[in-house]
């Protein structure tokens, strides 16, 4: 009798499928098998460690001890914190100008944000509270100024090294490593490339020093100290949220208003630019398990899971994030190739990865050739020459274009330490940024450099309409606000 029910059950499936092709076609038939093997790609998934729920979502959440965020909240509350990007780059251009009391002046009234940013540098982990659920609407709202703050963080080292003031300087910079880091923590990709971006504002500020104080040994040796080898984000982890947006939105879909408007949400509907159709339910309105009953968004389901769940098996035996990222996106472009309806989510929602990629990686190797250059030049003021190649300074970092050891150009005064980037060719450090010595985009060297051209922007006048002024002497936060670290004496 069980036999002939499973029989009966599996024959009435069977007629049911053939009747829809017959009736719908091809792609009815099509997205049916697809919405079939939803169960199995959800037992891959599961064995996969795939987040299927926001609460499996974040590994290892941090306590609220070891958690940076409360140290950073208190700076993103500031009512003039969106202005602090604007006027760390003011503080810069001071300095660059020599204009150290203008640098002073605008940083003052900062000073307690960076004491905060400094204690939350000393934690292990950064988790932000987020509904992961409402995932097309959530917005990562700190980026934005705690770019800020790492730029002025920035700003407060090079004003402390140009002042002699070096034991502050090295905090400052190594705490502005230390957010960056703390940033990529969170399991998505924009994490990662704004943790990019925050270390590649701190290796621009060594850079700068560098340049500045290319023949003193004790400022040398100091940068020396901060330009360690630091862990990068884990790429695996930062793709955990890609891999849930889609469960969510697919879990969702029928309280977004269906493929239709997020189709416009995604495409940028010219009729909609702003995705205002698209319906817009609270975060407690959302389902937060389960599957989706529809047979379409089964179908799209399955195929994403499908996707990822390729993804996942293949990249186990590698730690290489450029590895995983090739074969995510050789797996994207295969789909849009693919002409069935069960791939028409993938085609509208996946992104290409390899770009954010190859910016990680290019500041990566900035990191690693300025270490290098770093240590060229301590090796100069140690011998009173160059050395012939990079070995013999003692630094011996892998280009990770080329498998190679990294390479150095000295001419006179001019000193590189470089990549030869992605097109893999030697061009002596030279690329678009080096100084009229070329515009040929065909020059793409990554290189650490002493003939880096200083950029600043014209001094502007500044108002008590845009600049943040301190409190005054007789509010009672007015000193704790608004007093400058204690300075360390020079060495």
């Amino acid at each position: 009798m069980g036999k002939s029910r499973k029989w009966l059950i599996g024959g009435t499936a069977g007629l049911a499928v053939c009747l829809g092709g017959y009736i719908f076609g091809a792609p009815y038939i099509e997205v049916v098998q697809a919405a079939n093997t939803l169960d199995k790609e959800v037992k891959r998934a599961r064995d996969l460690e795939f987040p299927l729920t926001s609460s499996e979502l974040v590994i290892d959440p941090p306590s609220r001890s070891e958690n940076a965020a409360s140290d950073l909240k208190q700076i993103l509350a500031e009512p003039l914190v969106d202005q602090l990007s604007t006027e760390s780059r003011d503080a810069q251009d001071a300095i660059a100008r020599g204009d150290f009391k203008g640098a002073e002046a605008i940083l003052l009234p900062w000073q307690v944000s960076l004491r905060l940013a400094r204690e939350a540098a000393k934690k292990p982990k950064l988790m932000f509270e987020r509904e992961w659920d409402a995932t097309i609407d959530e917005q990562f709202p700190e980026y934005e100024p705690l770019k800020g703050i790492v730029r002025a963080m920035c700003a407060q080292a090079e004003l402390d090294y140009r002042r002699g003031r070096w034991t502050d300087g090295e905090e400052n910079l190594n705490s502005a490593f230390a957010i960056a880091q703390l940033i990529g923590q969170e399991p998505t990709i924009i994490s990662a490339l704004v943790a990019d971006l925050c270390r590649t504002s701190a290796i621009r500020t060594v850079e700068s020093l560098v340049g500045k104080n290319r023949a003193k040994k004790e400022v040398l040796a100091s940068l020396s100290k901060v330009m360690v080898p630091r862990p990068l984000p884990a790429l695996k982890n930062n793709l955990r949220a890609e891999m849930f947006f889609g469960v969510a939105i697919l879990r969702n879909m029928d309280k977004y208003g269906g493929f239709k408007q997020l189709e416009k949400f995604f495409a940028g509907d010219e009729s909609d630019p702003d995705g205002t159709q698209l319906n817009r339910p609270d975060a407690s309105e959302l389902r937060k398990e389960g599957l989706p009953t529809a047979l379409m968004d089964r179908a799209f389901l399955a195929r994403h899971l499908n996707l990822w769940n390729e993804v996942l098996e293949n990249s186990k035996s590698t730690d290489d994030p450029g590895a995983l990222v090739a074969l995510l996106d050789d797996r994207i472009e295969k789909l849009k190739e693919e002409k069935g309806l069960s791939s028409a989510f993938h085609r509208l929602t996946f992104p290409v990865f390899g770009p954010a990629f190859a910016s990680m990686l290019r500041s990566q190797t900035s990191e690693s050739t300025m270490r290098g250059l770093i240590e060229v030049l301590r090796f100069r003021k140690l011998k009173g020459r160059y050395p012939s190649d990079l070995a013999e300074a003692g630094f011996k970092e892998i280009d990770p274009f080329s498998g190679q050891p990294l390479k150095l150009y000295v001419k006179d005064d001019v000193v590189r330490v470089y990549s030869v980037g992605p097109n893999k060719k030697d061009e002596n450090g030279r690329s678009v940024e080096t100084g009229g010595e070329t515009t040929s985009p065909m020059y793409d060297d990554i290189a650490a450099r002493t003939d880096r051209p200083v950029r600043m922007r014209p001094a502007k006048p500044r108002s008590n309409g845009n600049l943040r002024i301190p409190l005054s002497p007789a509010d009672p936060l007015a000193n704790s606000r608004t007093a400058s670290p204690p300075l360390s004496p020079p060495r």
